[in-house]
């Protein structure tokens, strides 16, 4: 006994109607999704940390220090740019001379005058003229600590833990 397999013979359904009802079918499946996702999902209001952001921490006795207080400014805000590996505008952060020599172009800081130093416009970003002061420019209190150690001098003493004079020994 042998069995054919084949086509059966169905009544035609119109392409027309056949469309329509996956049209209905696909909207009635995205309409469902949409409920449910909806539903699902709860409005906040604030923002799930409740902590708010520690104020920055306040110089001791009102005695800014170079390396406990404006060294880490410099640190996190422009050492990518003027540092050992990049120096954009031939500028360092991390060297003395950079700020205070003057002698390939004018002294960034004036000790015991932060209104007149340069460093502070360029910090606060209100020195005319120049090209991407909004990503030079540090929040207020920032640009305060740094003022307030240029005005008590801006004396920047060796690294701690570094005598003067003295070189690595080499192994």
């Amino acid at each position: 006994m042998k069995r054919r397999f084949g086509r059966t013979a169905s009544p035609s359904a119109s392409p027309v109607r056949s469309g329509l009802m996956t049209v209905l079918a696909l909207s009635a499946v995205l309409a469902l999704f949409g409920w449910a996702a909806q539903s699902g999902v709860r409005m906040i209001a604030e923002p799930v940390n409740d902590e708010p952001n520690p104020p920055p921490p306040e110089p001791e006795h009102n005695e800014v220090t170079f390396w406990g207080d404006v060294y880490p400014i410099f640190e996190r805000s422009c050492l990518s740019c003027h540092g050992p590996h990049r120096q954009a505008s031939g500028f360092r952060v991390d060297r003395r001379e950079d700020y205070f020599d003057g002698t390939s172009r004018a002294a960034l800081v004036q000790p015991g005058n932060s209104n007149g130093s340069p460093l502070i416009s360029i910090l606060s970003g209100k020195k005319a003229g120049m090209a991407r002061a909004d990503v030079h420019r540090l929040a207020e209190d920032q640009v305060a600590i740094v003022a307030a150690w240029i005005d008590a001098g801006a004396e920047w003493p060796d690294r701690p833990g570094k005598q003067a004079g003295t070189k690595p020994i080499d192994r």
